[in-house]
């Protein structure tokens, strides 16, 4: 009995220390922002939520070697750039880094390190809380519930910006903004857009071989007639009325049957 005890306290202990310590899991974000209360409270309640690593640096801007420090989930711990560079201080490297801070602010050996082997770098530049919280709900993926948390936290307004889009139906958007948007596309397109159709040409009569080219003389044309005209004579002068003298005969009537 005391044998099981003692190792359900080791185990018990264990689990203490690996909670103590940045856990080795997928999808590991290590948020980097600069010591100043109000960004380090915002960072807190994000490390605490969702299972971030925090880095606290301050520096110049050009500075190669600004101080750093990372929350090992008891007590700040001295960083050096070279460990953060290589993540020496995590078990496992991180798939994304968050950097907080504008371009008067962050300086850039943060970046530049960690941007040659970790293809996911992330850079806030504003350092107001409203801001700060947008852009980390979109890194962070925050739920409704994790919104009305931080604005009640913040006295901070909540706005729906899909307000608008909520209202209309899904069927009738134009495209939905995800993964499948372009496929969807793709399948509307196809099958509403008129499909060719495909007809057999008709066959075409042979065409003759064209003659070859053979230069043509042109001879004037000579008109000859068979059977010439007969000249046109003048038309003759009508000659002139000749008087005669007129001669009254006298009527003789002559009965062909005599009246009785």
């Amino acid at each position: 009995m005391k044998k099981m005890r003692g190792v359900f306290g080791l185990a018990v202990a264990m689990l203490i220390c690996l909670a103590s310590v940045p856990a080795a899991r997928a999808g590991l974000k290590v948020l980097v922002v600069p010591a100043r209360y109000s960004v380090l409270q915002v960072a807190f309640d994000v490390a605490n939520r969702h299972g971030a690593v925090l880095v606290s640096y301050q520096g110049e801007v050009f500075s190669d070697s600004p101080i750093l420090h990372y929350w090992n989930g008891a007590e700040w711990i001295r960083l050096s750039v070279d460990d953060y560079a290589q993540a020496r201080f995590l078990q496992t490297m991180p798939e994304t880094f968050i950097l907080v801070g504008g371009p008067d602010m962050l300086p850039q050996v943060l970046a530049s390190r960690v941007s040659s082997w970790c293809q996911d770098v992330r850079v806030i530049p504003s350092v107001t809380t409203p801001e700060l919280i947008n852009a980390l709900g979109g890194a962070f993926s925050f739920s409704s519930h994790d919104w009305e948390w931080y604005a009640h936290r913040y006295n901070l307004k909540l706005e729906d910006r899909n307000e608008d889009r909520r209202r209309e139906s899904w069927y009738d958007r134009t495209s939905y903004e995800d993964k499948w948007s372009d496929r969807w596309g793709w399948l509307k397109r196809k099958y509403n857009e008129p499909q060719p159709v495909e007809t057999a040409a008709p066959e075409q009569a042979p065409q003759p071989a064209p003659r070859p080219y053979v230069e043509e003389t042109v001879i004037e044309e000579v008109i000859v007639e068979r059977w010439p005209a007969a000249p046109a004579e003048p038309p003759e002068e009508s000659p002139a009325p000749i008087e005669v003298e007129e001669t009254v005969l006298e009527e003789e009537v002559i009965e062909a049957y005599p009246v009785k």
